[in-house]
């Protein structure tokens, strides 16, 4: 604060240059007052000092002669008055302006006795008081004091001298003649360089002056008018311009100022033109932004667009609708917080011939939900030709037709399961039969009846035959080729959910899933790893029929990774039921058997088959309840393309 206040206050640079050369002139003056005015030393010839010395005894006998001294003991003295007339002659003779006659009596008291002023000259009071007031009273002092006569001049002023005479009126009474007369005898010893030293002093306080008249008037006031044209600017005035009549200096720098005013002013109708087309501009552009966020927001498509570093910064109402989240909650998180793996792990599943681009993944709601989506990704890239974000079109699939042609080949699958019961009392009725005639053949061996014997065996191979026939009729229309993909389990696993959740005989079942975030990309089966899903969430169903309280089937992921790079998904499928019969548990993926009314007991031995075509395991145990579980490796490490024609055969799988 002191600081601007003192900036505020402080002059500028020419006032401050002026007030120092006005402060070198009263240092010039002072000089020379001092010099000139100070006393001198006095120098006096020696011919002129015994001249003079004889006119002032000469002065001092004629005193002595006209005074006259009383006999009193305080030796008073008395001058003639013929005295004074003849003494002013005689000062007027040897050129004395003004004498004083100054004795000590005996008691030591020095008195003035005698005032003669010369006839030629005429003071008035106040030259005569100055006069008294230079005489020194400790020089006559001084001069009682000495024996004999003695002479001493002094220069007051350059134009006249002070002389102390001091001589005997008797031998009792010392007397002074204090007198002022011309500068005749005297000489000053100052020197002459002093007389050069005045000639420099002036010939400097003229230039000084000078200095001062050019820099007020050829600079500081054309500057003063260069300051104002910048003010008018500064305030708006941009075409300001000044008159060109100064020093070359001057003008080149008024005719840059003007210069500058004239572009400043070519620079505002350009600005103002130019504010005008970018005020129509961003009229365009708010019109096309307030278009274009209302087309966005009144898409039937989810729409979202993020940064590259995956920050969104535009959330659509369709958004809003299928992810449940608030556009306000969702602007400034990651997109990959949307899905189940990051976007960028993603590869699309689609063939490089099918006319849909984009990812088929698993997405997550606000409350935690998920659901398939089919999501197309677009580069959005700025004026230098960059990535500056991307742009993301999001499908729900849950009732699409891809989804539908899933839940369809599911369907089938199941429905094939279903069959198997059938499948197997048909076989069953043609073993029955074999199994008869088995038993019968050997009593009629022992009866000898050889005729009967022929029937049951042609029985017996027109029954194998039927059972060859209706297996290879099975055969011709089952089983598809594996075919391996890399999808998302847990993708993989909602789908199926979706499509068996609606089904009437889930309709007391609770199912919950458990579904590790960690999970990567795994190399499976679509159809077959769903065909096993869907047995064993089927029988997990089925094993709760006959429980009165709440029916619970838990389905859990989980990765597993061992220190050799063995990276594996498990995928655990558990109810609440009463499990398997303990003397069962060993025939489980061994034979078939079943504990339903209407099973046929093939259903576990085809997922244990469809897991080993996985390389991988599958096994039970009872947890409070029936607990199966199954893994698969996450990458091939072979490929079926090499396995020979048998493990081909083996790694076929029928849907029955």
């Amino acid at each position: 604060m002191l600081n601007k206040l003192l900036n505020k206050f402080r002059p500028g640079l020419l006032t401050r240059l002026s007030n120092i050369i006005i402060i070198q002139l009263v240092f010039i003056f002072l000089a020379i007052t001092i010099i000139f005015l100070y006393p001198a030393n006095i120098n006096m010839k020696d011919n002129d000092y015994l001249a003079l010395k004889d006119k002032y005894a000469h002065v001092g006998q004629q005193i002595s002669k006209a005074i006259k001294i009383s006999s009193s003991k305080s030796n008073d003295i008395a001058i003639d008055d013929n005295l004074k007339k003849n003494m002013g002659a005689l000062l007027n003779r040897e050129r004395i302006n003004y004498l004083y006659l100054f004795v000590q009596n005996k008691n030591k008291e020095i008195k003035t006795v005698l005032t003669l002023n010369s006839s030629s000259k005429n003071y008035d009071d106040d030259k005569i008081n100055a006069m008294q007031e230079l005489i020194d009273q400790g020089i006559i002092s001084y001069e009682m004091r000495q024996n004999g006569d003695n002479l001493i001049p002094v220069v007051p002023e350059t134009h006249f001298a002070v002389y102390y005479y001091r001589f005997n009126i008797n031998k009792r009474m010392p007397a002074v003649l204090v007198s002022f007369v011309d500068n005749k005898y005297l000489v000053s010893n100052r020197p002459q360089t002093l007389y050069a030293l005045l000639i420099l002093f002036l010939s400097s306080a003229l230039v000084s002056l000078l200095l001062i008249y050019l820099l007020n008037k050829r600079f500081q006031e054309p500057l003063k008018h260069l300051i104002m044209g910048l003010e008018k600017t500064a305030a708006g005035e941009l075409y300001y311009l000044m008159e060109s009549n100064n020093d070359e200096e001057l003008n080149k720098l008024t005719a840059a100022f003007n210069n500058m005013s004239k572009t400043l002013w070519d620079d505002h109708k350009k600005l103002k033109r130019y504010n005008l087309r970018l005020k129509d501009a961003y009229m365009m552009l708010k019109e096309s932004q307030k278009f274009l966020k209302t087309l966005i927001d009144s898409s039937p498509s989810c729409i979202i667009s993020a940064l590259d570093n995956g920050e969104i910064n535009s959330f659509n109402k369709k958004a809003v609708e299928i992810f449940g989240i608030n556009s306000k909650e969702a602007i400034g998180k990651n997109i990959n917080n949307l899905f189940t793996h990051p976007i960028n792990k993603m590869k699309s599943n689609k063939k490089e011939n099918s006319d849909e681009k984009g990812i088929e993944i698993l997405c997550r709601r606000g409350d935690g939900s998920l659901f398939p989506a089919f999501v197309n990704i677009a580069p959005i890239v700025n004026s230098d030709e960059q990535i500056s974000a991307y742009l993301y079109i999001i499908k729900d699939i849950s009732e699409s037709k891809s989804f539908q042609e899933m839940m369809i080949r599911i369907d089938r699958y199941y429905t094939r399961g279903e069959m198997a019961g059938d499948i197997a009392h048909e076989i069953n009725n043609f073993l029955a039969i074999l199994s008869g005639n088995v038993e019968l053949i050997p009593l009629f061996i022992k009866k000898g009846d050889q005729e009967k014997i022929e029937k049951k065996l042609a029985l017996m191979k027109t029954t194998i035959d039927k059972i060859a026939r209706f297996t290879d009729g099975l055969m011709d229309s089952n089983s598809d080729e594996i075919r391996f993909d890399k999808v998302d389990i847990n993708q993989l696993i909602e789908t199926i959910l979706a499509f068996l959740k609606p089904q009437n005989k889930f309709d007391e079942d609770e199912i919950i899933t458990h579904l590790s975030t960690e999970t990567p990309l795994v190399e499976l089966d679509i159809s077959q790893i769903q065909q096993v899903m869907v047995n064993l969430v089927n029988n997990a169903s089925e094993a709760l029929e006959e429980k009165e309280s709440e029916k619970i089937i838990n389905i859990y992921t989980e990765f597993i990774s061992d220190p050799y790079g063995n990276n594996k998904i498990s995928i655990r499928v558990h109810d609440n039921g009463p499990g398997v019969i303990t003397d069962k548990v060993p025939l489980l993926f061994k034979k078939r058997f079943t504990t339903k009314r209407k099973g046929h007991g093939i259903g576990l031995i085809t997922c244990k088959r469809i897991i080993d075509a996985h390389n991988g395991s599958i096994s039970y145990q009872f947890n409070q309840g029936a607990d199966f579980s199954f893994e698969i490796p996450v990458s091939r490490k072979e490929d079926l393309s090499n396995q020979s024609d048998t493990e081909q055969t083996q790694a076929k799988v029928s849907a029955v």
